[in-house]
């Protein structure tokens, strides 16, 4: 089961999702979940708006479903109500990437299986190229023509159709001499 977790309370997640009430019952649902020993994924998107305190819900999993499945970071995609509200939500990929470096090592450090979902390779720092996932569906991923001339394409997740416009002036293709 996948589920998200958008803010380390009550006040920061139900100011993503709109609804009071949503953290309470999403931490009451995990906590069943898990005492049943259900596999739950564990889903952090980065916004502009999460990316303040990704540390903090990082350390909030940690503390209270430290017995999840893994946890994926995901990287924004821009449609619906995200597109709608771009100004506010919107975060290029290499920030929202450095946003999530702690919390990444806060999850290895604590044993959690952790992967970065919808990151172009160019974003993240090569040391955590392993969790990276390739995880766009294929009718929906988008290559730059600077990502032609890339050593590290075919391995790389791309970026979503959607959000392709915002993300391409953050696109480097990689070179040959890349150490991880």
């Amino acid at each position: 089961l996948g589920i998200p977790v958008h803010g380390y309370d009550a006040q920061t997640h139900d100011h993503i999702t709109q609804v009071p009430g949503s953290f309470q019952q999403t931490c009451a649902g995990l906590k069943n979940l898990l005492a049943y020993r259900f596999h739950v994924e564990l889903r952090i998107v980065v916004s502009q708006i999460s990316a303040a305190y990704i540390d903090r819900i990082a350390e909030l999993i940690v503390s209270e479903f430290a017995s999840v499945s893994c946890v994926k970071i995901i990287g924004l995609e821009m449609l619906g109500n995200a597109a709608k509200n771009q100004e506010t939500v919107w975060i290029p990929y290499p920030e929202a990437f450095e946003k999530s470096k702690n919390a990444i090592m806060t999850f290895i450090t604590a044993g959690i299986d952790v992967g970065l979902y919808n990151f172009p390779l160019c974003a993240v720092d090569p040391k955590f190229w392993p969790i990276c996932a390739q995880s766009i569906t294929d009718y929906k991923v988008r290559f730059s023509d600077a990502c032609n001339g890339c050593a590290v394409k075919d391995a790389c997740g791309g970026i979503f159709a959607g959000t392709y416009r915002l993300a391409k002036a953050n696109i480097a293709p990689i070179g040959d001499n890349v150490v991880c």
